[in-house]
């Protein structure tokens, strides 16, 4: 797979996304860990969407994904973030970050979910570590999570729900779940 570092606006990354990330649930399998499809992703989602947006992140802390966006040109202003690292740095405390203690209770992150979607006005959800939930939970409950994300499209609540993953197989098991589910592969 190619780097997405050198993705322009026409280029074939760009082609995939713009097939697939037009509204309703959408799975992103990146292949890689490499950040920069994360931020074009983001990037992406921004452009097409008239609010903010949501972006998950279960991964890494969230200063280190903080610098990556902005380095990237992501409009941070228009993002509000969930970190489930549980890491935030001492004395420091972001507007737009909710951490949440241990991102492998799926409860705790569908409150999460719930409470920043009936208090704010957003067009999107974003969650780039998909794998990292079927590691740590049962799989009856992935695909009730997964269930709960495709049940925010259907009642208008989001219009957008993308789900990125470096694995394949992660992808293949949220199809059990709905039909509906666009899939790219970059």
């Amino acid at each position: 797979m190619k780097s997405a570092k050198n993705a322009k606006p026409g280029s074939a990354f760009f082609k995939k996304l713009e097939a697939v990330l037009k509204g309703g649930v959408s799975i992103v399998v990146k292949g890689s860990s490499d950040s920069s499809s994360d931020c074009i992703i983001a990037n992406f989602l921004l452009k097409n969407a008239q609010n903010d947006g949501i972006y998950v992140n279960l991964s890494k802390p969230f200063y280190t994904l903080q610098s990556e966006l902005i380095a990237s040109n992501v409009d941070m202003l228009r993002l509000f973030f969930v970190n489930g690292t549980g890491r935030s740095i001492l004395g420091q405390a972001a507007h737009n970050c909710v951490f949440i203690d241990d991102f492998r209770s799926i409860d705790q992150l569908s409150l999460c979910i719930d409470s920043l979607v009936s208090h704010g006005s957003f067009d999107f959800l974003y969650i780039d570590s998909l794998s990292e939930l079927p590691a740590h939970n049962k799989k009856e409950d992935v695909e009730a999570f997964l269930k709960y994300l495709t049940d925010k499209i259907e009642n208008n609540e989001l219009k957008n729900v993308v789900l990125s993953t470096n694995k394949i197989k992660d992808a293949n098991a949220f199809f059990l779940v709905s039909k509906d589910v666009k899939a790219v592969e970059l």
